[in-house]
């Protein structure tokens, strides 16, 4: 919107003014909208989404390791039932299951975030 002389010349002594009265250049430019908050207001900041070099790292080879929990589990279960009567053993596989378990909910989570992440990168880029 151009802005006539007398426009520019208003403006201008408003702001002589306002710093003869001591006001702080801040306030100034507030005033007058010409701070970064407010010439960016109207901008649309958009971030590119990408993967970090560790998360495409991770997301390669997250599935894989989803799959050796599960497989681990089942062998476990398979363990835990052939040693039902030995107590000591069947103490440890049960923690080590609670672990694993704890694991796989976790690479289930990070999973999801990968998975969701991978989704808005492609739409992004399409």
């Amino acid at each position: 919107m151009a802005r006539s002389y007398t426009h520019i010349k208003q403006y201008y002594e408003e702001m002589e003014q306002m710093h003869q009265e001591g006001h702080s250049c801040r306030e100034i430019g507030e005033k007058f909208g010409f701070t970064k908050e407010q010439k960016n207001a109207g901008r649309k900041q958009q971030t590119k989404l990408k993967f970090s070099y560790k998360e495409q790292k991770e997301y390669e080879t997250i599935e894989d390791d989803i799959a050796a929990l599960e497989t681990r589990l089942g062998e476990i279960d398979g363990e835990m039932a052939s040693c039902a009567r030995d107590f000591v053993k069947l103490n440890e596989l049960t923690e080590e299951k609670t672990q694993l378990e704890t694991q796989l909910e976790e690479k289930m989570d990070r999973w999801t975030y990968l998975e969701e992440l991978a989704a808005k990168i492609l739409q992004q880029n399409a």
